[in-house]
């Protein structure tokens, strides 16, 4: 669900990759404390950006009266 859901972010491959620069380049730069909070960073992001469509997402009864 999760991933369908970032697909509705990101409709473009390249935006995708565009998101994840930050962790690849903390990753080339062998700095484990810059890749933690680059990734942390990341999902934190993520984390916020997928619960706001979550809360769009119609329940069983709001699309029952609808």
């Amino acid at each position: 669900m999760v991933i369908g859901l970032i697909g509705r972010l990101y409709d473009d491959p390249r935006r995708i990759a565009q998101t994840h620069e930050a962790v690849l380049e903390a990753i080339e730069a062998g700095d484990p404390e810059r890749i933690t909070a680059q990734l942390d960073f990341h999902i934190r992001v993520a984390w916020r950006e997928v619960a706001k469509l979550v809360r769009e997402i119609p329940t069983a009864t709001q699309g029952a009266s609808a």
